[in-house]
Formats: C-alpha cells, structure tokens, sequence
C-alpha cells in the first residue's frame, strides 16, 4: 500500500513539475501602450498607437510541486511616440521679415517617433493552476537600442533665419529600462499586462524618460 501511495505522489509531482516546464516554450506576443496612446495631448498631430512586439522564452532556475523559478528571455521591437505641442524656439526667427509678428520667438507642434529593440532578462514565478492555465509574475530589466525622428508644424508664420531641426532625422539611442507585469496563459494563449520605465541614454530632446503600460496578447508554440 505505502508503495502505492508513494508511486501516485511521485507520479503526481513528477506531471506537476513536467507540467510547469512545458510552458518554457518560444512564444511570441503583440500589444498596445494603453497609458499614453489615448491621453497624449498630439497638438496639430493625428494621434499615432504606441505598440510592441517580440519573442521570448525561458530557462527553468527551480521547480516546486505546482510551481517554477524561471528566467524570462525576452526581445521585443517597441515603437513609441512623444508629442511637444506648442514648442517656442527663440533663436531661429528673422526679425527684419515684413511677416515678423513683433515676438521673439517660433511656434511649433512636434511629434517625435521613438524605435527600439530591447533585450530583456526577467526573473519571474510561474504558478500552474491547471492543465490549461497558468499565471506568471516577472519583474527585471532590459537595455535595447534604436532610432528616433521627428516631424513638425510651425503654428505661426514667422520667417525662420536657420532650421532648429536641421540635426534631427534617425537620431541613434540607447535605453536602459525596468519592467514589471504578470501573464495569464490558457493553452496556447498568453494575456500580459505590463509596466515599462524607459529612460533614453543618449537624445537631445527635452523629454528622455517614459511610464508606459501595455496589454499584450499571443501565443505559445
């Protein structure tokens, strides 16, 4: 009988730990930025999704019965936007131009464009709650690199005497970021809802950190 009884509890643990190691596959995920898409102030600018996307996977550190220690490996594209509505630059305006309007300054609306590809580390539990579902909760963080561009409209019709974005057009960056969030599996289906601090290590605009949170959905193969 104690054999018995020991043969289910190691079959059991033995399934509950396979369990939780087949969700250790490569999946890929795509979302949308909710925090900034929908309450960004775009000026004259038509309001652009904020959005990512990318693949990952994950080392199993240590298995319980009904649960795991993983390592997340995560590369995600991401592209974000930053709108500067009403910018006055005072250093560009031609003041002798029969259309100079007495100030001393340009108006513009700006919208600057932010592409990046990041490459994450995210240690994080993995609870099994059936055959079926499961719950992950991860927190780390990733450094990616990338490009930024920007467009934008003069509001006023001040003659310029220089172009104050002359140096601007696929500026390089680098970024230093901080992600925590939590997934939600059902099969083959993952939900993830997550926060990301991006802070840019290298840019000349006057806004170089980021809050965002997205919600994102995709599958594992």
């Amino acid at each position: 009988m104690q054999k018995i009884i020991l043969s289910i509890t190691l079959f059991a643990l033995s399934n509950s730990i396979m369990l939780c190691q087949s969700k250790i596959k490569i999946g890929e995920i795509y979302g949308i930025e909710l925090r900034n898409s929908f309450t960004n102030n775009t000026g004259s600018f038509t309001k652009s999704l904020d959005y990512t996307f990318g693949l990952y996977t994950g080392i199993n550190l240590y298995s319980f019965y009904q649960s795991a220690i993983l390592l997340r490996l995560e590369a995600d594209y991401t592209k974000l936007h930053y709108y500067n509505p009403g910018r006055k630059i005072n250093y560009v305006v031609n003041t002798s131009a029969a259309n100079w309007n007495g100030l001393d300054y340009a108006v513009f609306d700006e919208k600057y464009m932010f592409n990046f590809i990041t490459i994450d580390l995210l240690p994080e539990y993995h609870l099994q709650l059936s055959k079926k579902t499961s719950i992950e909760l991860f927190v780390g963080p990733s450094v990616g690199i990338g490009a930024t561009d920007v467009n934008y409209k003069q509001l006023d019709k001040n003659s310029l005497i220089s172009d104050p974005y002359d140096e601007y057009g696929m500026i390089p960056v680098t970024t230093f970021n901080m992600t925590v969030g939590f997934s939600f599996y059902y099969y083959l289906i993952v939900f993830d809802v997550r926060y990301r601090y991006v802070s840019f290590a290298k840019y000349s605009s006057i806004k170089t950190n980021f809050n965002n949170v997205y919600t994102q959905v995709g599958i594992v193969f």
